[in-house]
């Protein structure tokens, strides 16, 4: 081994060419798990607590109130379930491909409150969190016509020297090679995009 190479370890070989700064799937994983046990633990004193008084309104309602909050409570540990499971499947599971983004955007910020009490930084909840949602839009196969794709730049990649401007219409271009426009152009051309 050459001493002026470091050694890159299996974590960072792992990561591949993006820097997750050390972040981890496990962290995801355990507050995602922690999350949904306390949320459901909340729903369960929620329906509990209350029940007995139900009663006395209507003999039924504990049934009903129980039965929203059971539903309730299956919901979210499916959610999480079906999370972890694609997380370490790697591809969607139990059906939870279409619920995947609702269900980060419901337990993230819990995730970042629970991390907060057991004093794990934001900054790594989130490294963990990207790190686990590039994986997980990697996972899905789908494929795509090329009149379903849309290619979305920014300004910055046009010269800005360049007299014409491309906003409205990017066929314009006059593919003089100064940026790298007339090659993306060139790309969308011959995939028919």
């Amino acid at each position: 081994m050459n001493p002026t190479t470091p050694d890159r370890s299996d974590a960072a070989s792992e990561a591949g060419p993006e820097r997750y700064y050390g972040a981890r799937k496990r962290l995801f994983i355990g507050l995602i798990t922690g999350t949904s046990v306390i949320l459901c633990t909340i729903l369960l004193l929620v329906w509990a607590i209350p029940s007995i008084g139900l009663a006395n309104i209507h003999p039924a309602l504990p049934y009903v109130s129980g039965f929203f909050m059971l539903s309730l409570i299956l919901l979210i540990a499916w959610a999480a379930l079906g999370l972890v499971l694609n997380i370490v499947k790697g591809r969607p599971v139990l059906g939870t491909s279409r619920i995947r983004g609702l269900t980060i955007k419901l337990f993230l910020p819990l995730m970042v409150m629970l991390a907060r009490f057991f004093g794990i930084p934001k900054e790594k909840v989130r490294h963990s969190f990207i790190r686990v949602n590039n994986e997980l839009i990697r996972g899905e196969t789908g494929r795509f016509n090329p009149d379903e794709i849309l290619i979305l730049t920014p300004h910055c990649l046009q010269n800005s020297n360049c007299p014409v401007r491309l906003t409205y219409n990017v066929d314009r271009c006059k593919r003089c090679g100064s940026c790298p426009i007339g090659d993306l152009i060139a790309l969308r051309d011959h995939y028919g995009v």
